[in-house]
């Protein structure tokens, strides 16, 4: 088995508290950020040498009832476990990346009628790794032409322009960054560079979010949007992939001048928490 399932547990392991688990930390300087390997073994019911040999990527295959038990200890939710049990489709060689640089005549098709149908929205159509495959005129100009067919959309969500312009950013950054996890495949080589990439552009912001293995599908989140002396709340409602159009999700803002809204004046939330 390779090492995607070991290096989610590593991630997850280092964000959970002992106290969070029943596990009475005690006074003294712990050697480990989170919890160690067998108190994760003995919480989850398992041996710790075998813990230790999955979480080096030792073991060829573990149940889903074994990747169950973890998911409880772990914090994880219904769409981290089913990351987890991903990864361990991956590993194993069950689920293999797909190019998504080919689009097929019937998907664009697809995504040509939806546009058009959103096309008094900002609407996008991206593929699993977030490359705009279409956009609406609306949300070009809500991205100052830095959003359009063939960009990516977390190097748009990462630029310096966005941050300077959207209160509560952390947000969308975390919401595009977890996405990306969710969707991706870590084998895509489109995928593999387009984190390298990031990892030049995002900077720390992006390294912290990255680090954590925090996966979630396209989902609401609401952000403002300065842009002159207009001001936008842009909500994203449910980002749904295409029937007939595998790998290609549809997301869709109803963006509104709001002058004086409460949210664009509170302070940038950060999904906590983010180890400095």
């Amino acid at each position: 088995m390779g090492s995607f399932v070991g290096d989610y547990l590593r991630a997850r392991r280092a964000l959970v508290r002992p106290e969070d688990v029943g596990i009475a930390s005690g006074p003294g300087w712990r050697r480990v950020q989170g919890l160690r390997r067998e108190e994760l073994a003995a919480v989850a019911g398992l041996s710790p040498e075998y813990y230790t040999r999955l979480e080096q990527g030792q073991h060829a295959q573990p149940s889903a009832q074994v990747l169950q038990s973890l998911a409880r200890p772990l914090g994880l939710d219904h769409y981290g476990l089913a990351h987890l049990l991903r990864l361990s489709r991956i590993d194993s060689g069950a689920e293999r990346a797909e190019s998504t640089h080919e689009k097929s005549d019937n998907a664009l098709a697809l995504s040509r009628q939806l546009i058009t149908y959103f096309g008094d929205t900002g609407a996008l159509v991206v593929d699993n790794n977030q490359d705009v495959v279409l956009c609406s005129p609306l949300a070009a100009s809500l991205g100052q032409t830095a959003l359009r067919p063939g960009v990516n959309l977390l190097e748009v969500v990462y630029a310096s322009w966005y941050r300077l312009r959207a209160p509560g950013w952390l947000n969308i950054a975390h919401w595009s960054t977890a996405a990306l996890r969710y969707h991706g495949h870590p084998r895509d080589p489109r995928f593999r560079s387009i984190v390298a990439r990031m990892k030049n552009l995002g900077g720390t912001d992006f390294d912290r979010l990255w680090a954590r293995h925090d996966v979630a599908p396209f989902g609401p989140v609401t952000a403002g949007l300065r842009l002159g002396e207009a001001r936008w709340t842009l909500t994203y409602v449910q980002g749904l992939e295409i029937h007939g159009a595998p790998g290609l999700h549809l997301l869709v803002s109803g963006p509104r001048t709001d002058e004086g809204t409460a949210y664009l004046d509170r302070p940038s939330t950060e999904p906590a928490p983010i180890a400095a």
